[in-house]
Parts: C-alpha cells; structure tokens; sequence
C-alpha cells in the first residue's frame, strides 16, 4: 500500500474530522473578528465605498451589506473545506474538490501573512496584542489548512491503490 498503513489511514480520519472542524470554527471566530473591527472602526467599510461621513442611513446600509457579503463569503470557504474534511474522512471515494480548495487558501495565507508583518512591523511602529493575535491566527489557519491538505492525500492514496491490495 505504498507505506500507508492502517494506523496512518486512521489518524488520517482522525485529523480530518478535527481539522475540518477546526477550520469552521476559525471561520466563525473570521467573522466575529470582522464584525467588531467594522464595529470598532478599525475596518472602515465607508472608505472603500467612497461615502463621506454625512449620512447616517446611508453608511448604516452600507457597513451592514458589506459584513454580510464578506461573512457570507469567509463561512462558505470555510464551512465547505470543513464540512468536506469531514464528509471525506468517514468517505474517500467522495469529492476531492475541497483539497484543491484547501491549497489555495494555504497560499493566500501564505502571502497575506508577509504583508501582514510588513505593514505591523513597519507602518505602526508599534505592534499591540491584536496584531500578534492576528499573526498567530493565520499561522495556526495555515497549519491547519496544511494537515487537512496532508490527511487528504494519505487518505487519497489509500483508495487509489491497486484493486486486491490491502
């Protein structure tokens, strides 16, 4: 079986099933995490849309329709690698579409993740406890992403094996 073994193919399920959940939690503590910036004003939503600061309505409407597509969008990508991880651990025959889902994701961390030092490093000149809570967030999402990534593939090459081995 190409050196996997039944122990590995189970801890492989394993660390699925907790990787997966895992990362949808991460993707509601995402949204929460943008919700109190937009709150706070640490994100401000009216800039990007080119809104002055006149019309309370107006920017009230605006800040609740961006929380709600940038939530929607965070919980899909995470809830669907998660619900996959899962679906894929008690099932490998199943989609492996998640896994190339998961890859991407890896990346985009892994390049957000050096313009997020440079710019606490560098810019602020003072790094406070949010923004190394940040940093260890996306490190910890990377592992994460990383060990769903390496499961999947145990998992992968366990049902790709040649019919009669075991």
């Amino acid at each position: 079986m190409n050196g996997i073994t039944v122990a590995n193919i189970r801890r492989a399920k394993g660390n699925l099933k907790i990787s997966g959940l895992a990362y949808m939690a991460f993707g509601i503590w995402e949204v929460l995490k943008v919700a109190i910036e937009i709150g706070t004003g640490i994100i401000d939503p009216f800039g990007f849309a080119g809104l002055d600061q006149y019309d309370v309505k107006v920017i009230f409407l605006t800040a609740l329709i961006t929380l709600f597509f940038l939530s929607a969008i965070i919980l899909t990508l995470h809830f669907y690698v998660g619900f996959s991880s899962m679906r894929f651990s008690k099932d490998p025959t199943t989609s492996r579409h998640f896994l190339n889902v998961s890859l991407l994701l890896t990346l985009y961390y892994c390049i957000e993740l050096p313009f997020m030092l440079y710019g606490s490093f560098t810019l602020d000149q003072s790094v406070d406890d949010t923004t190394i809570a940040s940093i260890l967030f996306e490190l910890t999402s990377i592992f994460i992403l990383i060990d769903i990534i390496r499961s999947g593939r145990i998992l992968k090459k366990s049902v790709d094996k040649e019919p009669g081995e075991t």
